[in-house]
């Protein structure tokens, strides 16, 4: 059977990850993007549109459509860690709502030598006997 399109597919959550999602997207103190994915999932069992939902979250309609296809994708993992793992459902969700590690480029600096910088900047230049009051 072919895969419907996300805008076609209406997440089926439990009452328990339907809860999670929900509090996270009216939470005063997550992150502003957890808050904006978890809106995405509200919307979505509400059977919106992803222009609609892009409107409502603020997101553009390819975003959206990322969040849901993720979301969706990652349902029945959620579902399976909620019977055996209870206690770690809601890390899980979050876990699923946060970005995938970046590549990026290696470190310049080890920590022992970042960690040494913030000391010397935090001190005043003529501690090390440098003219002037600040850096």
């Amino acid at each position: 059977m072919p895969k419907l399109p996300t805008t076609k597919r209406i997440p089926v959550m439990s009452p328990k990850i339907q809860g999670i999602i929900t509090e996270l997207s009216t939470s005063r103190s997550c992150a502003v993007y957890l808050k904006q994915r978890a809106l995405i999932q509200v919307y979505a069992v509400q059977g919106k549109q992803n222009k609609e939902i892009a409107e409502l979250v603020g997101l553009h309609h390819s975003h959206v459509g990322k969040w849901r296809t993720r979301f969706i994708d990652g349902l029945e993992r959620l579902k399976s860690v909620e019977k055996e793992f209870p206690d770690k459902l809601r890390e899980e969700i979050l876990h699923l709502l946060s970005d995938n590690q970046r590549s990026g480029a290696p470190r310049t600096y080890t920590s022992m030598q970042r960690d040494e910088i913030i000391k010397i900047a935090c001190n005043y230049p003529r501690d090390y006997g440098l003219e002037g009051s600040q850096w």
